[in-house]
């Protein structure tokens, strides 16, 4: 990126030109919501998940938000942009609001004959209360290293830039041994390395003002082509952005060739009181946890016996060791005295684990 132009300024500039670039999309917005070595030109299939009118494969719909909507809106800017770097050559799996099946979708990669696959999308969960930016990609050999490579550096990446709870990046086995998800299913049969980019979560409001009108949807977009033109080690002389000797930690195949995923909870959880202002009827405690295979992503708390949490709150404080993390925090909560308090902690894989209850006094 040019010297002395901070990344949110550097967005404000080109985002315009992005925009312009863009196909308008029928459904009016308030309505619907490793180093790489390859080939040149590098060859990139963007795919807007979802798609089609009257189907069923819209996509998550809260309030204002339509998925297939918004993820043609950022893999178009996401497009405009990566097309702006030299050596490369963009498609995408879908241009308009139509249906393409999973499989489809990797078969125009494979026709293609594309170098990476990104799929686009935007979560949301019934339970209302996640939040954060997370990648799936493939758990075997060559596809898992340059997806996890890849999935790290665009984590970064958006936190940087919009200051988004990294999730992590993930992967899921289904149940005949094989990638969860058929698009990277389907890709990793191809040898083509994927990812699906989960940016944020539509029904949180922690996320909300990332997704509040059709230009910040947009400069997501941006932001994805600017993880993957680093990923990738593209330069643009349009953008005066240089990436081809920017360094980056590369992630290995997994042992035996294939990766699991987290499937328990943290280990442990322990809390203490530290202190209570009864004035001010505010409790301190000391929570602490360890989880051998994941990172620690929220916690929250009860003061009812454990009936209802607050919201979730980032783990903020932890060291990671290898794919592991434990850590503590300090934390001050407004409380009665005599109140029995349970912390509860959640790992990138939303599973949890219960402390043990305090007694307020």
């Amino acid at each position: 990126m040019a010297k002395n132009v901070t990344k949110k300024t550097w967005l404000k500039r080109i985002l315009p030109c992005v925009m312009a670039g863009i196909l308008v999309i029928a459904v009016p917005w308030k309505n619907n919501i490793q180093t790489v070595q390859a080939k040149e030109p590098i060859v990139v299939v963007i795919d807007p998940g979802h798609g089609g009118v009257g189907g069923t494969n819209e996509g998550t719909k809260t309030g204002p938000y339509l998925e297939k909507t918004m993820t043609l809106l950022t893999a178009q800017a996401m497009k405009n942009t990566l097309e702006q770097f030299e050596g490369v050559k963009v498609y995408l799996t879908r241009e308009s609001d139509r249906e393409v099946s999973l499989q489809q979708r990797a078969d125009i990669a494979k026709a293609y004959d594309a170098d990476f696959f990104f799929s686009i999308h935007y979560n949301s969960i019934g339970t209302h209360d996640r939040y954060g930016t997370e990648v799936w990609t493939s758990a075997f050999g060559d596809c898992y290293a340059k997806g996890q490579t890849f999935g790290s550096l665009y984590l970064e990446e958006m936190q940087s830039a919009y200051q988004t709870l990294p999730r992590g990046v993930k992967v899921r086995i289904g149940a005949t041994g094989k990638d969860y998800y058929g698009v990277i299913r389907a890709c990793t049969a191809y040898g083509i390395p994927s990812v699906i980019m989960e940016h944020c979560f539509v029904d949180n409001a922690n996320d909300a003002a990332l997704i509040s009108n059709p230009e910040k949807i947009a400069a997501l977009g941006v932001t994805d082509a600017l993880a993957a033109a680093k990923y990738l080690k593209l330069k643009s002389a349009t953008l005066g952005i240089d990436y081809t000797n920017v360094s980056y930690p590369v992630s290995g195949a997994p042992a035996g060739g294939k990766a699991l995923p987290d499937v328990t909870g943290p280990e442990w959880v322990t809390a203490s009181l530290l202190g209570y202002d009864d004035g001010q009827k505010m409790a301190s405690f000391s929570l602490k946890s360890c989880d051998s295979q994941s990172a620690l992503l929220y916690y929250s708390y009860s003061t009812d016996g454990g009936a209802t949490f607050s919201s979730n709150i980032p783990w903020t404080n932890q060291s990671l060791a290898g794919s592991g993390s434990q850590g503590e925090m300090r934390i001050t909560i407004p409380v009665s005295s005599g109140t029995n308090v349970i912390f509860r902690v959640s790992n990138q894989y939303d599973l949890t684990a219960l402390s043990n209850a305090v007694t307020v006094s």
